[in-house]
């Protein structure tokens, strides 16, 4: 619509400009007046160049980032778990008690045919034996003889027949450890028994009352 508005006032004055100024003046103008109308039309039909969209600001690289994060914790994990473990370690160790054997008796008993220790005077000045009450008492056998030999506790207060049989009366025995065969050694670990004192013998056929002692324990 604007063009055909400007063609027309074109139109318009071109004929008032033959009419007042002669053929001349209006051929210039005519020429000038088509230039113009030239270069509106070239202009009006020209598309405007796009503005070119701004490119993106570059973004850091931080993907190294994270891999250096996790390998961090990776390896300090590791090290504190490590460091714990020792910590706990050497306070177990510490508060671990140290070993004691003050409650421990050690019996070192030999053994001959038929006497224990080192004299055949068991019926008249039997071998003693003391430990205290609670104790743990290690014995250790030795038989020396050619016969076999043992070291059996003897309930407190019973009565022991004479001779003792092997295999008979066994109910009077509070404890018997077994036989140690000839020219060999054992050793035997027993709670104590309760304070008192307790008769020994040798639970061979025919070896008490030859064979005897006694085990005194204390209070």
């Amino acid at each position: 619509q604007p063009e055909n508005d400007l063609r027309r006032g074109i139109m318009k004055y071109y004929t008032k400009a033959q009419a007042r100024f002669g053929l001349n003046l209006v051929i210039i103008c005519s020429l000038l007046i088509c230039s113009l109308l030239f270069l509106s039309g070239c202009g009006g039909d020209e598309a405007e160049a796009p503005t070119p969209a701004p490119a993106p600001a570059a973004e850091p690289v931080t993907a190294n980032a994270p891999a250096a994060t996790v390998a961090a914790t990776a390896t300090e994990e590791p090290a504190h778990a490590e460091h714990e473990a020792t910590k706990t370690e050497e306070s177990s160790q510490a508060e671990e008690p140290a070993p004691t054997d003050s409650n421990t008796v050690t019996f070192d008993i030999s053994m001959h045919d038929s006497y224990y220790g080192d004299s055949d005077t068991n019926i008249t000045d039997p071998p003693v034996w003391t430990a205290p009450k609670g104790s743990i008492i290690i014995i250790n056998l030795t038989n020396h003889g050619k016969e076999n030999h043992n070291w059996a506790i003897v309930k407190a207060g019973a009565q022991i027949p004479v001779p003792y049989e092997e295999g008979r009366e066994s109910e009077i025995l509070l404890v018997e450890p077994g036989m140690v065969y000839s020219n060999s050694q054992t050793q035997w670990v027993i709670n104590a028994p309760e304070p008192g004192t307790y008769d020994i013998i040798c639970t061979v056929s025919g070896h008490y009352p030859f064979m005897k002692g006694q085990l005194i324990i204390t209070p």
